[in-house]
């Protein structure tokens, strides 16, 4: 079971936290995380993929969470797949907090929010992987 290299942020505005988690195998992600988008029991979230964004309730604080998961054979990660996952982070917080999105100038401004901050976390996550993987060979 391979937990890989996660990172948690906290948007403060809302209770929901992003996590974003690098190289985590199925076991470890179907042990420790509940796909809230589907049946509980559905695991199917965490078969292949490259880039996956999930609605989850993380087993071990029994708290929803907006998981960006990325295979760690996918680096490095370009900037349309980073805005890519952040918009699907965006749709999932309006969604989940019942925020209108429309395609009126204004109306998708909670959305693009979401995304921009997402999009950045997810920066830092990768800048902060790859740095670890150059210091530890």
């Amino acid at each position: 079971m391979t937990e890989g290299f996660l990172r948690e942020f906290d948007p403060v505005i809302f209770p929901i936290k992003l996590m974003v988690i690098i190289g985590a195998d199925k076991d470890y992600l179907s042990g420790r995380f509940v796909n809230m988008e589907t049946d509980q029991d559905d695991t199917s979230a965490f078969d292949d993929f490259e880039f996956r964004t999930v609605l989850v309730g993380d087993r071990m604080t029994n708290m929803q969470k907006f998981l960006v998961l990325i295979d760690d054979a996918s680096l490095p990660m370009d900037i349309g797949y980073i805005t890519h996952e952040a918009g699907h982070v965006g749709t999932l917080a309006c969604k989940s907090f019942n925020i209108p999105i429309g395609i009126e100038p204004g109306e998708d401004e909670f959305h693009c929010y979401m995304a921009g901050w997402t999009a950045r976390c997810i920066k830092q996550t990768l800048d902060e992987y790859e740095k670890e993987q150059r210091e530890n060979g």
